[in-house]
């Protein structure tokens, strides 16, 4: 089942908006190599699989190499990735023969397509990403965070009241016929936040 191409279009760009100029006139040109066919009316098995290699790049080289690399497009038998330094592209093309061997087992359609790899360094790129990862680790923390507190104002300020007591006994009567202790424990303090909230 095929996604639409405005779905995949905007899932990629979303992934890859940023806010300063430069890295976003370079992200634009990524986009357009990474996107190779997706940019005609019809979606190609073959850049849905390009998509999929971009997107479990982490399975072929690692979590270290994929913080600092991606695939940018692929050509020819011509395999171009982006990396952040030389050092990585240098690092890369030192396990190529490896590099080649695991992108053949995680995705079966590329075997004995890739003849070789080429490296282009644009640590802009990887800035840019890097940021965008922090912003949304301290967005979740803080939406942790928020809703933390205000869980506990509602079981600190209610605990005695008529309403929480009244709450404790629907959820005692609903959760009665389940077996599972844990199951029952986690479904009655939902009901009763539910219950106090509305």
């Amino acid at each position: 089942m095929f996604k639409s191409m405005g779905k995949v279009l905007k899932e990629v760009l979303q992934e890859f908006s940023v806010d300063s100029k430069q890295s976003d006139f370079f992200q634009k040109k990524y986009l357009r190599h990474q996107m190779g066919t997706l940019v005609d009316t019809t979606i190609t098995k073959d850049s849905v699989d390009f998509l999929k290699m971009i997107m479990n790049w982490n399975r072929v080289v690692g979590e270290s190499l994929y913080k600092n690399s991606r695939p940018l497009k692929f050509q020819r038998g011509v395999l171009s990735i982006l990396t952040k330094s030389p050092i990585y592209s240098h690092a890369l093309d030192e396990i190529s023969d490896v590099l080649k061997e695991k992108i053949e087992d995680v995705f079966p359609r590329y075997r004995g397509k890739i003849q070789k790899f080429r490296y282009q360094v644009s640590p802009d790129f990887f800035q840019a990403q890097e940021q965008r990862e922090k912003e949304a680790k301290i967005k979740d923390q803080k939406q942790m965070r928020d809703d933390l507190i205000e869980d506990s104002q509602v079981v600190q300020h209610c605990r005695y009241s008529p309403h929480y007591r009244k709450a404790t006994q629907e959820a005692e009567k609903v959760t009665l016929l389940l077996e599972d202790d844990e199951l029952k424990n986690v479904l009655k303090d939902l009901y009763i936040k539910v219950a106090l909230r509305s």
